[in-house]
């Protein structure tokens, strides 16, 4: 599996890295020193390309992940892309980090293909077992207060309770169940909107 080869190589990838940790330990007037510098420059280097190889291979991941799910649901009614957002925008996921994305779709009218494949998407995340039952809002467990959840709280999406926002199902809470089911143009006019109102604000 993707994911487990992209774990096995982040952490032979950090063990490596402890040998030049021990090389920073120097004494405070040491600090501005030639070798410091050089030493320094090198862990930002290997720190940077190992942010930005797990980051690639992350995407790959998810990429399988959507894929299987088309393939469960069947051809897309529409063209679409998943875009994925926060850590992964920014280049800093991890192979333990919660997955936020939103589906761009040609055409909203294909709305529930999308949201079917979304749930088959999440379906597939949590069968890796990595998600605790509280992310998936299930309300039989939430009143069953002798219950304790002690499944791994790693690979996952970002949440189906009222409070979650950055999965392509939404924010339901708010009545915007399928906010990020959107048309570029949606979202173009969404981001125009949120300037205006941070430009009043300042």
């Amino acid at each position: 599996m993707i994911l487990g080869r992209v774990r096995g190589w982040v952490t032979s990838s950090l063990t490596n890295m402890k040998l030049l940790i021990k090389q920073l330990n120097f004494d405070q007037e040491d600090v501005r020193s030639d070798k410091y510098n050089r030493l320094t420059d090198k862990w930002i280097s290997k720190v940077t390309s190992l942010s930005s190889a797990c980051n690639k291979y992350m995407v790959k991941f998810t990429s399988t992940l959507i894929e299987k799910a088309v393939t469960l649901c069947g051809a897309p009614s529409c063209e679409f892309a998943c875009d994925e957002i926060m850590s992964i925008a920014r280049g800093e996921r991890t192979p333990y980090s919660d997955l936020d994305f939103p589906f761009l779709v040609k055409d909203k009218a294909h709305e529930c293909y999308f949201e079917r494949l979304a749930v088959t998407t999440y379906f597939l995340i949590g069968s890796l077992g990595e998600t605790k039952l509280k992310y998936m809002n299930i309300e039989e467990l939430e009143s069953d207060k002798w219950f304790e959840d002690k499944s791994k709280n790693w690979c996952k999406i970002n949440g189906l309770s009222p409070n979650a926002r950055n999965i392509p199902t939404g924010k339901r809470s708010e009545g915007k169940r399928n906010k990020f089911i959107t048309t570029v143009d949606e979202l173009l006019t969404e981001y125009e909107e949120t300037d205006r109102e941070r430009s009043v604000e300042s």
